[in-house]
């Protein structure tokens, strides 16, 4: 009963982290500079990866890792309109890497939904956009 209610805690941490960086403006020219550094060292400190290695990594190692996080819908969905957030300010090629992410992300909570929902669809129909232009 002890871990279930650690597990628990930590999922609130990583939710409360994720709206935290919801909330944040990002400015194209500070993108590259300052404010994508800044905000990897926020997914690392949350997710154990930085934007770099979350792009680089296997979505099935990717998904394994944020399940022992105890990532249920509403987190995996999060996860994927943070990313949404940036996509633009990233460079082309990272942004075709990204949306694979993005995608990936969104039909995973798809699954761990267990109900069809249109907002993801759109979601997902949104981002593949990314992909055509790589």
């Amino acid at each position: 009963m002890l871990s279930k209610g650690i597990k628990d805690e930590e999922k609130e941490q990583v939710d409360k982290a994720l709206n935290q960086l919801l909330t944040w403006s990002y400015i194209p020219e500070e993108w590259q500079k300052q404010d994508r550094e800044k905000f990897s060292l926020h997914l690392k400190q949350q997710l154990d990866y930085t934007l770099n290695e979350l792009l680089a990594a296997e979505n099935d190692d990717f998904k394994k890792h944020l399940n022992k996080k105890k990532f249920d819908f509403d987190l995996y969905e999060k996860l994927a309109d943070l990313f949404q957030q940036i996509i633009d300010l990233e460079t082309p090629a990272h942004q075709a890497l990204l949306a694979e992410k993005i995608i990936f992300i969104y039909e995973t909570a798809q699954e761990e939904s267990k109900t069809f929902s249109f907002d993801l669809v759109q979601k997902i129909s949104a981002t593949q956009k990314y992909l055509s232009n790589s």
